[in-house]
């Protein structure tokens, strides 16, 4: 943990537990925040077995990008076991939501997108480590990346 200004906060494997509010303490002011900081020892990067509508096992290859790290553009690799709506997007070290490469329906097979290193708006990301998720129906596996400027 790098910073808490919770009561206490536990970080394991796969979870984070924050104490924020004990029975009988004052309530907390409108607005007011509470957050945890913490640093990833490791990222799951793939998914073994959920299941998809029609109880087929899927089994999503996403691979790593190449390069990796990057300065200006990547590419993103990926295998669907069905086809469905499906979603490609980077993530920063906070969690937000740097940029949505693909959002719409995919036919099942090998699919390849590439990513300029650009937000939403257009502008360059900064030197870093960038996590992409793909979502395909309920399932999702994540990677992770850096950009080099």
């Amino acid at each position: 943990i790098l910073y808490t200004n919770a009561i206490t906060a536990v970080v394991e494997d796969n979870f984070a537990l924050m104490y924020v509010w004990y029975q009988g303490m004052a309530p907390f002011a409108e607005g007011e925040t509470r957050e945890v900081i913490f640093t990833c020892g490791h990222v799951t990067s793939a998914v073994d077995e959920d299941e998809l509508p029609g109880g087929d096992v899927a089994r999503i290859e996403l691979a790593q990008n190449y390069p990796n790290p990057f300065c200006q553009n990547t590419r993103i690799s990926y295998e669907l076991p069905v086809g469905g709506e499906v979603g490609l997007h980077i993530y920063n070290v906070a969690g937000q939501l740097i940029k949505t490469v693909l959002a719409g329906q995919q036919p099942a097979g090998r699919h390849s997108v590439g990513w300029l290193g650009r937000d939403e708006c257009g502008n360059a990301v900064p030197s870093g480590v960038y996590f992409y998720e793909l979502t395909v129906g309920g399932c999702s596996t994540v990677r992770k990346m850096m950009v080099l400027k």
